[in-house]
């Protein structure tokens, strides 16, 4: 993220420890991740709450497959290609008679909420948001401007024929 330090840069300019979270850095469990020095770290197991906030081994387990997988979706959606999200877009905006539009979307929570992410997201009436946030499978629309938008950004792209689908049972249902 722009403007956002990194945890190896804070380590090197001489923080002790620094702080991430393990579901937003890495797209893995949801785990306080810290990393510092030996006799930070030493200090911070000392305190009597380290007990009680400490990791599992189920989440230390998903924490250990999201570091060693070769990407995430956290990593995949942020840097997503452009000409690939604008034909995967175009595609299912064909499929389901919408109109492509420009749409920022956004990393989020507490990532970086203020960060706009430029891309693109299918245009749909806005009373289709209802229908579409109650089928199965459930899509969640943003609905902005009197929209219904749908940005394929953080759906596998093995997933478009099964949104497609869903996008026109919500559409005949609307009839």
């Amino acid at each position: 993220v722009p403007d956002e330090p990194d945890l190896q840069a804070q380590l090197a300019a001489g923080a002790d420890i620094v702080i991430a979270s393990g579901d937003k850095l890495l797209g893995g469990p949801q785990a306080g991740i810290m990393l510092g020095t030996h006799e930070a770290i030493a200090k911070v197991k000392q305190h009597p709450l380290a007990r009680a906030v400490r990791i599992d081994k189920l989440r230390l387990n998903a924490l250990e497959a999201s570091v060693n997988a070769p990407s995430n979706a956290v990593e995949d959606a942020l840097h997503l290609d452009p000409a690939e999200h604008l034909a995967r877009t175009e595609a299912l905006a064909q499929a389901v008679g919408g109109e492509v539009v420009e749409h920022p979307g956004r990393v989020g929570g507490g990532g970086a909420p203020e960060h706009p992410l430029p891309g693109y997201a299918v245009a749909l009436d806005e009373s289709l948001a209802p229908l579409l946030r109650q089928g199965r499978p459930a899509v969640l629309p943003r609905v902005h401007n009197g929209q219904c938008l749908i940005d394929v950004r953080c759906i596998p792209a093995s997933d478009d024929e099964k949104l497609a689908a869903a996008i026109l049972r919500a559409q005949e249902r609307s009839k």
